[in-house]
């Protein structure tokens, strides 16, 4: 699972006014129209998927659950037998 803070560059309590700020300028920096490559592409298009999942209460919600879950935070039972 891609780590959306980090693609953005943002702690996890980001605000979604620092969330939209940061998108701001992945997107400027890597948009497809400044220098089209793969690499920039690819970049500009996780920002967006970052963007857009972050910036909804109740995607953001769910994702900071999955990846909770995935790193074996808090609160998670495993079945290790």
């Amino acid at each position: 699972m891609k780590d959306y803070y980090i693609i953005l560059g943002l702690p996890k309590a980001a605000s979604k006014n620092r969330i939209k700020q940061a998108y701001r300028q992945k997107a400027k920096a890597h948009h497809p129209d400044r220098c089209d490559t793969s690499e920039n592409r690819r970049k500009f298009m996780e920002a967006k998927e970052a963007y857009d999942t972050l910036s909804d209460d109740t995607s953001r919600a769910e994702y900071d659950r999955a990846l909770q879950g995935q790193r074996g935070g808090y609160g998670v039972t495993r079945n290790t037998s």
